[in-house]
């Protein structure tokens, strides 16, 4: 059936919500949002339709002009179409208007108006969002999948309705959690895959599955902690697949015996990978940015097929058993103010080394059984410990080793000197103390 809302927002809270609740607000109606709350605001067992089947009306009554924008669920009755419908008008406590026919002359319908939903379905997105939604859920339990998600729908670009989002939060819309703060959702051996223009947010997700998150191009995923914990090669806790140009920002991923984080042609901000088997791959392709993120505890921290023209900089790659970075062919790449420490080999191009057409220096080396193999170091490489704050325990805070030795920034009036590595220092207005790690660790 057609979607209830072109512009709106939905509801879902695990432990609280209902799937026969009506769960859906159009937040251009100017009523009042009855979507976020767990029980329905209105319901009724008595519905009816005229001959139109867009005109609702109960002899039991209880609309409200406040009503308006908000959808009702009508579950069954003689005569009605099963599905969320959207009130568009009111007219009296006992007669609304609703935003498409629901069965003509149909009677004896029961409904629901308002309250929270309770368990994202592939149907339900295949059918229920469009470009420019936002389904927002609620931290209140973890969310099980009963069966996987592999939806077909894209998003689409901002200047055409925009992304599909899905938006965790803790106590209220928009209130970025992080930690625990963020709701969950539990897949077990469940795929969660969409397609394109789709983006996630502030989320907690575990699995066993092939992916605990798959998207495909054009994709945003932010502040979210993924967690693959199979022991079956392979699998991904993220991943971002075909052509991509997908972006990922203060993202954690674990892969237990696969990649955390897989993706092409795109870019990892700030994203902070751990014990798994490869933390990035990025397979083959081109133009590739990772900047600001950790690779902690993984056999690869950084696994490339052969791209072109990607930019790695200031990441901090520690104790990757075999591999910091391993290079199928880097071409026209730039690896600057990376720290590698307590790694296998911090760099290793196979097919020979490629400094005529790379731009590798300004990185420190440090622990590593090879610092770099089939690499040039650069003429301002260094090898001089971190001193991370508590590396046991995910904080690469460095020390001042570290501090204000990357290649420098040069601005309009002054010169900048950032820190080496993935983590950089806030200083305090006052000086002494107070630093802070840019990597979203929870």
């Amino acid at each position: 059936m057609a979607n209830a809302l072109n512009t709106s927002v939905c509801e879902f809270r695990a432990t609280a919500g209902d799937n026969t609740n009506g769960g859906f607000f159009d937040t251009a109606s100017g009523g009042t949002d009855y979507s976020n709350q767990d029980n329905p605001q209105l319901t009724l067992t008595d519905l009816a339709t005229d001959v139109a089947g867009t005109g609702l009306s109960s002899a039991t009554g209880g609309f409200t002009a406040a009503m308006v924008g908000n959808s009702i669920y009508i579950s069954s009755g003689t005569g009605f179409t099963v599905g969320w419908y959207r009130v568009t008008a009111y007219t009296d406590t006992n007669n609304v208007t609703i935003d498409r026919s629901a069965g003509a002359s149909a009677t004896v319908g029961s409904g629901k108006l308002g309250g929270a939903l309770a368990l994202l379905t592939d149907a339900f997105l295949e059918t229920e969002v469009v470009a420019g939604m936002s389904v927002y859920i609620k931290n209140d339990g973890a969310m099980t999948l009963t069966a996987s998600v592999n939806v077909l729908k894209d998003g689409n670009s901002s200047s055409a309705g925009g992304h599909i989002n899905i938006k965790g939060y803790n106590l209220v819309r928009g209130d970025s959690p992080a930690g625990n703060n963020r709701p969950v959702i539990a897949c077990g051996a469940n795929d969660f895959i969409v397609n394109n223009y789709w983006s996630f947010f502030d989320l907690r997700m575990t699995g066993t599955g092939s992916y605990v998150l798959k998207g495909d191009d054009y994709c945003k995923f932010l502040n979210l902690k993924n967690e693959n914990t199979s022991a079956t090669a392979g699998r991904s806790a993220i991943f971002a697949s075909t052509f991509s140009g997908t972006s990922f920002i203060g993202c954690e991923a674990v892969s237990t015996n696969g990649t955390a984080l897989f993706f092409k042609n795109s870019n990892a901000i700030n994203c902070y990978v751990h014990d798994s088997d490869k933390g990035f791959d990025w397979g083959s392709g081109k133009f590739h940015v990772l900047s600001g993120c950790v690779a902690d505890t993984c056999r690869y921290g950084l696994y490339d097929g052969g791209s072109a023209s990607s930019t790695i900089i200031n990441n901090t790659f520690y104790n990757c058993s075999t591999y910091g970075i391993r290079g199928y062919g880097l071409n026209s790449s730039i690896i600057v103010n990376n720290i590698f420490d307590n790694c296998g080999d911090g760099i290793n191009e196979s097919s020979g080394d490629r400094s005529k057409t790379n731009f590798v220096d300004y990185n420190n080396y440090s622990n590593n059984t090879n610092d770099v193999v089939n690499v040039t170091k650069g003429a301002h490489a260094t090898a001089l410990a971190p001193q991370f704050a508590d590396a046991a325990n995910g904080d690469f805070s460095v020390g001042e080793n570290m501090k204000a030795k990357a290649w420098s920034g040069s601005f309009v009036d002054y010169i900048a000197y950032m820190d080496l590595g993935g983590v950089q220092r806030v200083e305090p207005a006052a000086g002494g103390g107070g630093e802070k790690s840019n990597v979203n660790v929870n």
